[in-house]
């Protein structure tokens, strides 16, 4: 593990690769937060993906570059996007998918969702956590305080 910042970070066909200042392959990350997001983290690990080891730990961003940056921010953004839902429109079943239609406390969102076994999580005897094909989640912070048409809907497929 290194706390240095001699590497780079670059995107090729969907992956995250990170070249150090010492190394000639490019190897695939993957980052995340030390800490959830709800307690504040900014502490930022790169892990290696396959070997599931942690390449460098980060207290800031500053000294590296603007790619570099710009990816670690977009990947944050994008894997702790956690919009509420508030509302189950629709949830329609084809050929093993599920495909909802909700209201977020961001907005109206369609997405797809497979295997719920496996995609929907208990947080709690209430909260959900929903794992959409796309690879963002949603929350169902408390199925019992949703209207009973949202509830009715969710119920069916748990």
């Amino acid at each position: 593990m290194t706390m240095e910042k001699n590497f780079k970070l670059f995107r090729r066909d969907g992956q995250i690769l990170m070249v150090a200042a010492k190394e000639i392959k490019n190897v695939p990350v993957r980052i995340l937060l030390v800490a959830p997001l709800s307690e504040g983290s900014q502490v930022i690990s790169i892990m290696h993906v396959t070997k599931k080891e942690e390449l460098a730990i980060l207290f800031s961003l500053d000294g590296l570059d603007k790619e570099s940056k710009n990816i670690i921010n977009e990947e944050i953004r994008r894997r702790y996007f956690l919009p509420e839902i508030k509302r189950i429109n629709d949830i329609n079943i084809y050929l093993g998918e599920y495909y909802w239609d909700v209201l977020t406390d961001r907005g109206e969102k369609k997405f797809t969702l497979s295997s719920p076994v496996i995609n929907i999580r208990w947080l709690s005897a209430t909260r959900l956590l929903l794992h959409a094909a796309d690879g963002l989640h949603y929350e169902l912070p408390d199925i019992m305080k949703m209207d009973n048409e949202s509830r009715k809907k969710i119920e069916n497929i748990l």
